[in-house]
This record gives C-alpha cells, structure tokens and sequence, in this order.
C-alpha cells in the first residue's frame, strides 16, 4: 500500500519501505523461521543498503542460528555504516568473539571504530573495560580520562576513573574526581528523539511508541539540534 502510495504521489520513500521489510522479518525471526527472516532482511537491503535495522537483524538471525563467523560479519556492516551506531552491536559481537575463542578481536573492532570516529565514547568505554580486566590500571585511566575529556558529564567514565584512582592509591585525585562528579550534576539527558512528535527515549526504536511513525527517531543532546 505504501509503494501505491508513493507511485502516486510521485514520490519514493524506501527507507521506510525497508524498515516495513524488517518488521516483516521480526515476525518470522519470532516465530522461529530465521531463513525466512533473513530474505526478509535481504529485501530491505535491496530497498535500502545502508539500512541500520535491516544490517542488525541480519546479524541477530545468524546468531539465533548459531552462525556466529556470519553475524559479525553483518553486524561490522552497521559500523561501516555509522560508526556512532557501534553501541548497538558491541556487546554482541564481544559475546559472539568470545564463543569463538576469538578474544582478541573485540579490541581490533573498538580500535578500527575509533579510528573512524575518534570520540566513540562505547568504543572508548569498550577498550577501557577489557583494561580494567587485564589489570592494566593505566590503560584503563587513560581511556576513562579521554571519555571525560569528550564528556564531562559521563557517569560511568567518572566512577570508573574513581575506582582506578582509589585501587593505584591516589586518594587526593580520586578525592578531587568525586568533587567534579558532585558538581557536574544533573547531567544531561541523551538518548533518541522522535522527528515528528519529539517524543523521547533512552533506548532506540525503529518505530516511535507514541506517534507510530517508522524510522523517526534520531540520536539527540539536550544541548544541541536533533541530527
């Protein structure tokens, strides 16, 4: 109904043609069919290549089927695409490297994003965490203190960077951070924005809760215009 309408209007529209395709996909993907998902997901491409969504859940079907080698392959796609989208596939693709045995891969994927995108604070967030489990304390203040230095409001940075402090026995800085960490609050929110009714969310959603509207919400700052 949608491509009548557009073929009507004289008008094309097929990144919401493709997010409609996923959906479809999600469906099959539920009920157990990730083959069928996955043509689904294919088509979606084939309207729209970059499609974030589609690229996502072709990654999480391979994964359902435990073709782990091809889910991180999909999922590094939604990095080639938007480096700022790495939030949304870190996590899985650590899981996913670390049944393979792979462990060390993780840490090429947040340095290979980094280099895309320089202030990625996941990625950064990424390499400080497997610091801290390596033991290495320094490395892993360094890259809390880059994440601060992008972001002061960073919770998660500060308290990391606290706790390392805390553990090298440099109280008077450690000390000094829970200060600043005081005074920063409140801190900013951030999260998606819907386009069409600005409707706000913590988490992203191809589809608005409040308003309906497919692939409307953009990542936002309260400090800055919707992007």
């Amino acid at each position: 109904m949608r491509s009548q309408i557009d073929r009507r209007m004289g008008q094309q529209n097929k990144e919401n043609l493709a997010v409609y395709k996923v959906f479809a996909g999600q469906k099959l993907a539920q009920n157990g069919d990730q083959h069928k998902a996955r043509i689904e997901y294919k088509e979606a491409l084939g309207l729209h290549e970059n499609c974030i969504p589609a690229l996502l859940a072709m990654g999480d079907a391979y994964f359902a089927d435990r073709r782990l080698d091809d889910a991180v392959e999909w999922w590094s796609k939604v990095l080639q695409v938007e480096a700022r989208a790495g939030f949304l596939v870190f996590d899985r693709m650590k899981k996913a490297y670390f049944e393979l045995g792979q462990y060390g891969e993780i840490t090429r994927v947040f340095e290979q994003t980094l280099e895309r995108d320089p202030k990625n604070l996941p990625a950064l967030a990424g390499l400080a965490d497997l610091a801290r489990k390596k033991a290495d304390l320094r490395e892993a203040e360094s890259h809390y203190r880059r994440i601060i230095e992008i972001d002061p409001d960073n919770v998660a940075a500060r308290a990391g960077l606290i706790s390392i402090l805390n553990e090298q026995g440099e109280i008077d800085d450690a000390t000094r951070e829970i200060d600043r960490l005081v005074h920063s609050l409140p801190f900013r929110p951030r999260g998606f924005r819907c386009r069409k009714c600005a409707h706000k969310s913590p988490e992203p959603a191809w589809r608005c809760p409040q308003c309906k509207s497919f692939n409307s919400l953009s990542l936002w700052d309260e400090d800055k215009p919707s992007s």
